[in-house]
């Protein structure tokens, strides 16, 4: 299928601090019936969760608020291993994604160090050892962003067609373990990256994914807003690619991460609390959209863009978190 690319959505742009500043914040209207909105059945409402480190009073709080739905690389070390079985029997329902760490690849600044030529074998035999590992988790999601330079080493290093092989492995050795299990595809692929979606697609994808995963990231721009250069809002041009991830995939859709940071120029509390509305009231809206994580709930790292949903030095709650709780609650 033929996708026209609109160059001011492109993802990179933001994760590498290019766009800081292209929103135009000040006295923009929060309201969310600017968006498209699509005709569809009533339809379970989607999980909402919220990513966070493997740290447990960080855990316990989300519990304690009632998110249950979390997600994390999965690293083959007995610590961790204790930690998701611990956590679990709290009550946490974990994402675990299969990817470079599982593999024990070492990423430092932004490219492979150590591990970097592992086979398809050795995914394999990864994968058996992990879901045997992690017997608490029932939800796996395969690599992290495949379509990202960073993540990337091996098998996976930007074809799509070795992502399809990857998948199809690991997607057999989970259900052979555990039939039920559900696997999400795609990796959580950045949403504008639909044309690599669909080229991993074409090689028979669908026989070996119970549902596909993605990423939303607008930099600092709402979703009522219209990017430099762009002829349509963020809220447009996503509800368009939505639509044609969900057409040409016919799986439900996890947005297995989102979010908005609060110490970039142009943006702050207040600006990520309209995008949290703005976001959850989009992807809440449509039926096959099944779940839907915030990244995260605390900035754990200076070097970082602050993402949480608490202050990272009182720990209290930014105005986006209860936003977050309303919709939780169901009154959002």
């Amino acid at each position: 299928m033929a996708r026209k690319h609109i160059s001011v959505f492109a993802r990179k742009e933001f994760i590498f601090g290019v766009v800081i500043g292209i929103a135009l914040v000040a006295g923009l209207p929060a309201v969310v019936a600017l968006l498209i909105a699509e005709n569809h059945a009533v339809a379970t409402p989607a999980q909402l969760g919220v990513i966070t480190d493997l740290n447990s009073t960080h855990v316990g709080f989300l519990l304690g608020q009632g998110v249950r739905l979390t997600r994390t690389d999965l690293a083959l070390n007995q610590g961790e291993e204790s930690f998701i079985r611990n956590e679990t029997s709290r009550g946490a329902t974990y994402i675990g994604i299969l990817d470079y760490d599982t593999l024990g690849v070492r990423i430092e600044n932004g490219t492979c160090a150590a591990g970097c030529n592992w086979t398809l074998n050795d995914w394999n035999r990864t994968v058996g050892e992990a879901v045997a590992a992690y017997p608490e988790v029932h939800i796996w999601e395969i690599w992290n962003e495949p379509d990202v330079s960073t993540f990337q080493s091996g098998m996976v290093n930007g074809s799509p067609y070795n992502y399809y092989l990857v998948d199809r492995s690991a997607y057999m050795i989970i259900k052979a373990h555990n039939s039920t299990d559900k696997v999400l595809c795609l990796g959580g692929v950045y949403v504008q990256d639909i044309a690599w979606a669909e080229q991993a697609w074409q090689y028979g994808m669908s026989n070996y994914c119970d549902a596909i995963s993605l990423h939303i990231y607008t930099g600092i721009t709402l979703l009522n807003q219209t990017p430099a250069g762009a002829t349509e809002s963020w809220g447009s041009y996503l509800n368009q690619t939505l639509a044609e991830y969900e057409s040409f995939t016919g799986k439900p859709i996890w947005i297995t991460e989102t979010g908005m940071p609060t110490d970039v120029e142009g943006s702050g509390d207040s600006t990520q609390a309209v995008f949290a509305r703005q976001e959850l009231s989009a992807l809440t809206a449509k039926p096959y959209v099944k779940a839907v994580l915030w990244y995260n709930l605390i900035s754990s790292s200076p070097q970082s863009l602050d993402f949480g949903l608490l202050n990272s030095t009182t720990m209290q709650p930014k105005p986006a978190w209860y936003v977050f709780k309303g919709f939780l609650n169901g009154t959002g």
